[in-house]
């Protein structure tokens, strides 16, 4: 199943906010949180880094938000299209770091309650398989267009 959603989005270039590391005891960290609208006025994609101290890895699977019907993770197709494929998990290495980001993994926030708006603050709960739920908020930021990104 394929879910076109990242096709209809606004255009700019948000900053990482600098926040510090979430504390869950586990040795997990997810650190700048930002959010965009994507494809309507209610949806929404999560972009953050996630981090392990070396102790182990852990995944995440899965993500809720009480503003939000429904909160999948999915991964931006292989074929260079915008479309996003859904995945069950996102594996975080031990001792590594994975960036939720623009054009690779995105956490979507789906049938949100009230319309996404620049400068707002989306609270979403992700849950991972070891470190268990992590509760962060996000500001809603311009979007950031996958194509206009370096390729590395």
């Amino acid at each position: 199943m394929l879910v076109a959603l990242a096709a209809c989005t606004e255009s700019g270039a948000p900053t990482l906010p600098s926040a510090p590391p979430s504390p869950s005891g586990s040795g997990l960290s997810v650190q700048g949180t930002w959010a965009s609208r994507i494809s309507s006025p209610r949806a929404a994609a999560l972009y953050f880094i996630v981090a392990t101290d070396g102790g182990r890895g852990d995944r995440l699977v899965g993500a809720k938000s009480r503003g939000a019907g429904s909160v999948g993770i999915f991964e931006q197709g292989t074929d260079g299209s915008t479309d996003l494929v859904p995945v069950d998990s996102i594996k975080v290495p031990a001792g590594g770091s994975v960036n939720v980001e623009p054009g690779g993994f995105e956490v979507v926030l789906m049938a949100v309650k009230s319309p996404v708006v620049v400068g707002e603050t989306l609270s979403i709960v992700l849950e991972f398989e070891h470190a268990g739920k992590i509760s962060v908020d996000a500001e809603v930021r311009p979007f950031v267009d996958p194509a206009t990104l370096p390729k590395g």
